[in-house]
């Protein structure tokens, strides 16, 4: 694979190596800390370590970080999981219905679980009850994050316990907010509690494909996404009902995004990426994501939807551009979750972040919505 960046481009090795149950290849020259420091960054530590696990051509210190990453992140993984099932219990004497997403879910289509980190646990769940599920969290020493005033009531504990309780899957973002009540209809009981349930594998997609472009939207997302994509699609395609899939797709206006992301992710394994597909992957580990580019959407289309919904000038839109909801900001930025006393500080370097990454493109979008403010005076 032809990537402009020593590091970054056997990060991709060792990535498509390991999903596909392939030899991981020995690296070039490279700066080693800079490798971890991108592994760490894009969250692919458990997968690189273990595929690196005992290999001659590893450092010694490097070894031992990359060990103790490991080892960290499998006690934390059997942590969340012993607090998950408590907080299960309480759901199913409350008489909760709920059902796990993204991560929790997607993870069961990698090679290995625990090559797919997460920042957080995520389930939709009734709301009828939801006083009974603050109480319960509280009550176990969690902090509030939100109240649902959005589409969630999150919770925090230390050291790394954050749950996120979904009545609805998507809140309002530049015009984008699918209805997805829909996956309640088509979700099967997954055991005998009678109260958990799992998403159709169709609805599962259609859920990572709208919430891979809630963030490209809101500035851009990682590797994993694609990762993501390849393998539910690889596993799922043969079987799932295709005709249901592009129906929903198109009636959330995804149809075009979704065939570009999908076929970048197999491109990608496949190594045959394009020009402009090596120039897209190069900013991901330029920029920590993939940001979003006049090759997959363009400022002009998520203007016009967002002041059709909402009624908003160019200039709210903006304002909402530098200084997104405490909810985005921390979708672009899980650490804050953890620590939101960094808020402050994540704000300013998101305004950095712009600006240094990509002036072209803050340039556009300053053109456009100039000329949208102008158009309409």
């Amino acid at each position: 694979m032809v990537v402009d960046c020593k590091e970054s481009r056997y990060f991709f090795d060792v990535i498509i190596s390991t999903i596909k149950g392939e030899h991981v290849p020995e690296p070039p020259e490279m700066d080693w800390d800079k490798f971890v420091d991108t592994v760490v960054e894009q969250q692919f530590v458990s997968l690189v370590a273990q595929a690196l696990e005992n290999k001659p051509f590893v450092p010694e210190k490097i070894a031992e970080r990359l060990s103790q990453f490991k080892n960290n992140e499998f006690l934390r993984i059997i942590s969340v999981q012993n607090e998950f099932n408590e907080i299960k219990s309480m759901l199913v004497e409350n008489n909760a219905r709920f059902m796990l997403l993204k991560g929790s879910v997607i993870r069961n289509y990698y090679p290995k679980q625990s090559f797919r980190q997460m920042s957080d646990i995520d389930l939709l769940c009734d709301y009828e009850n939801n006083n009974a599920i603050c109480d319960y969290m509280l009550s176990r020493g969690y902090t509030m994050l939100s109240d649902g005033g959005g589409n969630t009531d999150d919770f925090t504990k230390e050291p790394y316990f954050t749950f996120e309780f979904h009545h609805d899957l998507f809140k309002d973002v530049y015009g984008f907010c699918p209805d997805f009540s829909f996956v309640w209809d088509n979700a099967k009981l997954k055991d005998e509690s009678g109260f958990e349930y799992e998403m159709s594998v169709e609805d599962v997609y259609l859920h990572s494909v709208a919430h891979m472009y809630k963030h490209f939207i809101l500035g851009g997302f990682g590797v994993k996404f694609i990762v993501d994509t390849y393998l539910l699609a690889s596993k799922n395609e043969s079987d799932w009902n295709r005709a249901y899939i592009d129906e929903k797709l198109e009636s959330m206006n995804l149809g075009d995004f979704e065939k570009r992301v999908r076929k970048a992710s197999f491109d990608f394994f496949e190594n045959n990426l394009s020009a402009s597909q090596q120039e897209f992957f190069q900013k991901a580990f330029r920029y920590g994501t993939f940001m979003n580019d006049e090759n997959f959407a363009n400022v002009e289309e998520i203007l016009n939807n967002y002041q059709n919904d909402n009624g908003s000038s160019a200039f709210k839109y903006l304002l909402s551009r530098i200084f997104p909801s405490k909810t985005q900001i921390k979708s672009m930025y899980p650490v804050l979750n953890e620590k939101p006393y960094l808020l402050p500080l994540y704000y300013v370097k998101r305004i950095f972040k712009r600006f240094a990454t990509g002036p072209k493109k803050v340039a556009k979008e300053m053109k456009y919505l100039t000329k949208s403010n102008k158009s309409k005076e």
